[in-house]
């Protein structure tokens, strides 16, 4: 099968591009959504307003922690795509 050409969709040569990445740069594409996801399940906690002053810090931290996570992986794969 011919690699995917300039002219294809974005979701397939992105696609093509983390299934044809080597196995250690398959993590980051992995734990992008994963990141993504759990930043803004954090994020959404951190703003509850019934929840402790200690509980919503935390989960700022969280939220800031894995956001930081999924930038980091997204700057990675974009140095291999």
């Amino acid at each position: 099968m011919d690699p995917p050409s300039a002219g294809s969709s974005i979701p397939l040569r992105i696609t093509a591009g983390i299934l044809g990445a080597p196995a250690g740069w398959m993590a980051f594409a992995l734990l992008l959504p994963l990141a993504v996801f759990e930043a803004k399940k954090s994020w959404k906690a951190a703003r509850v307003p019934t929840a402790s002053r200690r509980e919503r810090v935390l989960a700022g931290v969280a939220a800031g922690t894995y956001a930081a996570s999924a930038l980091a992986s997204l700057t990675l794969l974009s140095m291999r795509l």
